[in-house]
């Protein structure tokens, strides 16, 4: 009985590190993710994305808070029942309009945005300066053009 057998092509070394890096990338970002989560009081890094744009005035309806936070209107509307129950939001419906729904941040959750705000840029900072000058310069660069061909369709 003959038996097939496949010539098994080495690995391209470069891609192979590259997998390595960006695998390693993407899980400290996801423990990161779930320290903030878990952080009492806090919002999680979804529920700021959401939030932001309303304290800062560019968003008020569910959609685009939806829009501004990258996520399905559905997934933004599950948030802002969790949000609302928890004091963070409210929504008032439009006297003239009553299909129309504005959102604002209770007082705590303008206080919880701007804690989450101060915390991301702290984090920010002290992952900038853990960087050398050069890498400075170079991974700013590269963070925008990793950024552009993610988001590149496929």
């Amino acid at each position: 009985m003959a038996t097939a057998t496949r010539s098994k092509k080495a690995p391209d070394p470069e891609l192979a590190a590259f997998v390595d890096a960006w695998d390693a990338f993407f899980a400290a970002v996801r423990r990161a993710r779930g320290r903030a989560a878990s952080a009492p009081g806090g919002l999680t890094l979804s529920q700021f994305q959401l939030l932001d744009a309303l304290d800062r005035g560019t968003a008020r309806t569910p959609g685009e808070l939806a829009e501004a936070a990258a996520v399905t209107p559905p997934t933004a509307s599950r948030m802002l029942d969790l949000l609302e129950r928890d004091g963070i939001i409210e929504r008032r419906r439009d006297d003239e309009d009553r299909r129309l729904v504005s959102i604002s941040l209770t007082p705590e959750g303008s206080r919880r945005v701007k804690l989450r705000r101060t915390k991301i840029a702290q984090r920010r900072k002290k992952v900038f300066t853990a960087l050398s000058p050069e890498e400075r310069s170079r991974g700013a660069e590269l963070l925008r053009h990793l950024a552009d061909v993610i988001d590149e369709p496929l």
